[in-house]
């Protein structure tokens, strides 16, 4: 009988053990799905910032070359009242402004690549940690897995031994009886 209570106490124990350790790994779950998602709107926000300041950009852009095309109007008209320098001027500043308008589409290009590949990075890094993540979660499966083998294989080992002590009690009484009737018989 004291075997059988020594035997449940520590199936409580082996249970509490793998109860106490399930809630951990469910608890580091939990930890690392709140970091990827934290992850994923961090890098969320980081598109939608950088899709405003292109936005932004391009808005200026646009102002600035809506104003250039005014400031030019307005020239073209100085220039036909006052025809000779005036035509020369125009043409200088009209070239200046062809380059001005030209070095700020290339600007603008310039943001809408570095905008694509802060998105770019921000994909793949997201992706990168999705990944790690995905295998620290496998690996912490596995693990689990493990733990409940041995949990069984050390449950199977302590039912052998009871067996084993009990089928050796049960010899000993055997013979106990046996020398007993034997001297009680003399």
């Amino acid at each position: 009988m004291a075997a059988r209570i020594i035997g449940a106490e520590a199936d409580r124990d082996e249970n509490y053990q793998i109860e106490a350790e399930n809630r951990q790994l469910r608890d580091t779950i939990a930890n690392l799905r709140s970091r990827l998602e934290q992850e994923k709107f961090n890098g969320d926000q980081a598109v939608q910032k950088a899709v405003a300041e292109a936005a932004k950009d391009i808005a200026q852009l646009k102002d600035t070359v809506q104003a250039l095309r005014d400031q030019l109007e307005h020239q073209r008209l100085e220039g036909e009242q006052v025809l000779g320098t005036a035509v020369s001027q125009g043409n200088k500043e009209a070239a200046q402004l062809k380059e001005t308008a030209q070095a700020l589409r290339d600007e603008l290009e310039k943001v809408r690549f570095d905008a694509d590949q802060r998105v770019q990075q921000a994909i793949v890094q997201g992706r990168a940690e999705a990944d790690e993540l995905r295998k620290t979660v496998s690996a912490l499966r596995d693990e689990l897995e493990k733990e409940r083998f041995n949990a069984d294989a050390e449950k199977q080992q302590l039912a052998r031994t009871q067996r084993d002590e009990l089928k050796q009690l049960q010899d000993t009484i055997a013979d106990l009886r046996e020398q007993l009737e034997k001297n009680g018989g003399r």
